[in-house]
């Protein structure tokens, strides 16, 4: 029998290869992500010559419209291409970009 983890992936695979409309399939992929990692809320970060945060919402699927990442965070995912986990007390003075807010 499969886990639910797995079970969840696969699901999440065939979501991707389904889905057509970019902003849908980020949403799907982030809701995924969120409820795997068990976390409070995420964002996914884009980047093409400047960083975008497209989608950022909460484990209910609500959208956070300005969602607060470090620099230091921002600049650890980008040099490294791999997701960080960050706990309570963790975010600090906030600047905007690309339409969501960072913390400096």
């Amino acid at each position: 029998m499969l886990s639910v983890e797995l079970a969840r992936l696969l699901a999440i695979i065939h979501a991707v290869a389904v889905e057509t409309e970019l902003s849908s399939l980020l949403h799907r992929v982030l809701s995924a992500a969120i409820e795997v990692a068990h976390a409070e809320s995420g964002c996914i970060i884009l980047v093409n010559g400047s960083t975008h945060i497209p989608v950022a919402q909460n484990r209910l699927g609500e959208e956070i419209k300005e969602a607060k990442i470090s620099r230091t965070v921002l600049a650890r995912v980008l040099s490294s291409d791999r997701p960080v986990v960050l706990r309570d007390g963790e975010i600090s003075s906030k600047i905007i970009v690309s339409g969501c807010e960072t913390s400096k």
